[in-house]
């Protein structure tokens, strides 16, 4: 920027910068709000007038962070920021690809099975048809280097469980009974895939899918 706006930066006059705006994509399986700022400082240690590291987040003493950086974080996954989604079709039909992905892998299918099949259910529909014909082999072994399935078991478990939200577990199961019913899964199949996603018996599972 400075180059190409030629500014001298040895001078003694005060430069303008851009505007500058950070945001992140999420698009993990913990339930998060459509939009979240995230702030640098939250991540520093907090230090007291007299320099003793603290973890008091109150009080007049807490010194103030010499810097600081906020960021945007936007929730990408399939249903979220339906506005930005319908404003954006690349990204509205990358959320849809991985939410297919997803679904495949909640219906007990491996993770290069879920891959292929979410390629080629997108290309019939029309999802990101362009990329997926032309760069098929790239796309699946992409998702095999970057979803790690045992990772995906033990996030999903630690965010559901060990956290104890239970409403965002909730939201979970509706979110995939949703998506399976929208995909023409037989009900017997959904019950599977909602026992190897979240634990439920199936007396569990038919309550949810009432």
């Amino acid at each position: 920027y400075i180059a190409e706006n030629d500014i001298d930066i040895y001078t003694s006059t005060r430069k303008e910068l851009p505007f500058p705006q950070y945001f992140v994509f999420y698009n993990g399986t913990k339930e998060e709000p459509d939009r979240t700022e995230l702030k640098l400082s939250d991540l520093f240690r907090k230090v007291s007038q007299e320099g003793a590291q603290t973890e008091s987040h109150t009080g007049a003493e807490r010194k103030t962070p010499g810097l600081e950086c906020t960021a945007v974080m936007l929730n990408i996954n399939y249903g979220h920021n339906k506005e930005l989604m319908e404003k954006c079709r690349r990204l509205k039909e990358y959320a849809i690809f991985v939410e297919t992905v997803r679904r495949n892998l909640a219906l007990d299918m491996a993770l290069r099975e879920s891959a292929l099949l979410a390629v080629d259910e997108c290309i019939r529909k029309g999802i990101l048809a362009d990329i997926l014909v032309s760069q098929k082999a790239e796309v699946v072994q992409m998702i095999l280097e970057t979803f790690d399935q045992e990772k995906h078991d033990e996030a999903m478990k630690k965010d559901w469980y060990e956290a104890g939200r239970e409403d965002e577990r909730k939201n979970g199961i509706y979110r995939l009974i949703s998506s399976l019913r929208d995909a023409g899964v037989q009900k017997s199949e959904i019950k599977n895939a909602l026992k190897k996603a979240y634990g439920l018996s199936p007396d569990e599972a038919e309550k949810y899918m009432e």
